[in-house]
């Protein structure tokens, strides 16, 4: 909640002030002029608070922007794991997005307020507070730490694994067994596994198993590999064909009447669109927002 409102009404509680150059933006164009923007009638302290204004705006959208990608790749690796809660998964990298927003529209607006240096440090210190107060260890967790390469790894791995897990375990259990010894059944092809069949079954299994990981129905067959990668290391094989880590898209299901899920998600496609959109923002913002402050400042007296 206080990441939901705090920057709206930091932004409202400026927004009449005097100094919110933006809210008059035709009057703000008009004085522009190399002699304002250079005003010799500025104080010491003015040229002190502006300077500081301008490094603080860089420093602040670096911070966020570091923060947006990290949340950009965290976005890419939660939509490869398993089933999570959709609500949770939605809202917290919807609030995070929309206070990062909020937060970069606050800064121009605060700093043009502050009379003093310390007074922009300050102010800085608070607009990333309010950003990271949900993240109480400051970082996403040990599992989002790893290296891409490292995670694609494992989940390749994970899906390689679930791929061969039968959702159904009588298709893997000997119908004829009279012992614990020949209980299991498991039968593997080039294709995927195969349903277990009893003695009197004429000519080779070919009934495929289903598994708690298939390729999408509607875009991959029974042959379609399940793992692959643009980046390899010299020591991998490189099949042709093999779809990229972008690329694999796989159904999930526990049971045969349960729901299956769709890796990526829909959602989890929508959440990191919107995160490329915010990077792609403050990148924008990185460069234009300190010079824009330097430029539209305190008028000459």
């Amino acid at each position: 909640l206080v990441q939901i409102l705090g920057p709206v009404l930091i932004v409202f509680s400026v927004w009449e002030d005097k100094t919110n150059y933006l809210r008059d933006p035709l009057r703000t164009w008009e004085r522009l002029s190399a002699a304002n923007i250079f005003c010799t009638s500025r104080t010491k302290n003015d040229w002190a608070t502006i300077l500081m204004g301008v490094m603080f705006l860089f420093f602040v959208i670096t911070q966020l922007l570091n923060s947006a990608s990290d949340e950009l790749s965290d976005a890419r690796k939660n939509s490869r794991l398993s089933p999570i809660d959709n609500v949770w998964s939605l809202v917290g990298p919807f609030v995070n997005a929309w206070c990062v927003v909020w937060n970069i529209a606050a800064l121009p607006i605060l700093f043009w307020n502050f009379e003093t240096a310390s007074q922009v440090v300050l102010g800085a210190l608070g607009v990333l507070f309010v950003y990271t107060l949900d993240d109480l260890t400051g970082t996403a967790g040990a599992l989002l730490r790893t290296s891409d390469f490292e995670y694609q790894r494992g989940i390749c791995w994970h899906y390689a694994l679930l791929s061969q897990c039968p959702v159904r375990l009588e298709d893997v259990v000997n119908p004829d067994a009279t012992s614990a010894k020949d209980f299991w059944q498991i039968t593997l092809n080039n294709t995927g596994l195969l349903v277990a069949r009893d003695a009197n079954a004429k000519g080779p299994p070919t009934e495929l198993s289903p598994t708690r990981i298939a390729p999408l129905a509607e875009e991959s067959t029974e042959q379609t590999p399940l793992v692959g990668s643009e980046k390899r290391q010299s020591w991998q094989p490189d099949p042709k064909g093999l779809p990229s880590f972008d690329q694999l898209k796989v159904r999930v299901r526990f049971s045969e009447d349960g729901p299956s899920y769709r890796l990526p998600s829909y959602h989890s496609m929508v959440q990191v669109m919107v995160w490329q959109a915010v990077v792609g923002t403050l990148k924008v913002l990185q460069v234009l927002l300190p010079p824009l402050f330097f430029i539209v400042n305190k008028p000459c007296k």
